[in-house]
């Protein structure tokens, strides 16, 4: 498919799309869920197409942020928008669901009450830091 797709498509297929359907097909076998792990809420934000492709992103973070303030641990999931967009599944699970929109970006976000709880954060260092006047 390389020659239709292009090398970069080609890359995230071989190095990332394609190990994680293994990944999650495998432990969906053994009975586990590596896709929300069970996850009491899942929301899932996506666009319409009159929107920024940024705008389900934004909401995303800030519903994250809403989330972390009411003690909640949260995780954004990207890989799982492509299998709701495309392909005959994908079209029952949004009819199913009531997701109006094919969208080019999306996200889902699961919310659920963390088993660890950290009382400090990691400390980070950028590399660089670039200020534009």
């Amino acid at each position: 498919m390389r020659p239709f797709w292009g090398k970069a498509n080609d890359e995230m297929f071989r190095g990332f799309v394609k190990p994680m359907f293994d990944i999650f097909t495998g432990m969906m076998k053994k009975g586990v869920n590596v896709v929300t792990y069970d996850a009491p809420l899942a929301m899932y934000f996506y666009g319409s197409p009159f929107t920024d492709p940024a705008d389900p992103i934004v909401a995303a973070t800030t519903a994250m942020y809403a989330g972390e303030s009411l003690g909640l641990g949260t995780c954004m999931l990207g890989a799982v928008h492509p299998m709701i967009q495309y392909g005959g599944s994908g079209r029952k699970f949004r009819e199913k669901h009531g997701i109006k929109y094919a969208s080019r970006e999306g996200v889902i976000v699961i919310f659920g009450y963390p088993s660890v709880e950290y009382r400090k954060g990691i400390r980070r260092t950028f590399a660089s830091t670039t200020f534009m006047n």
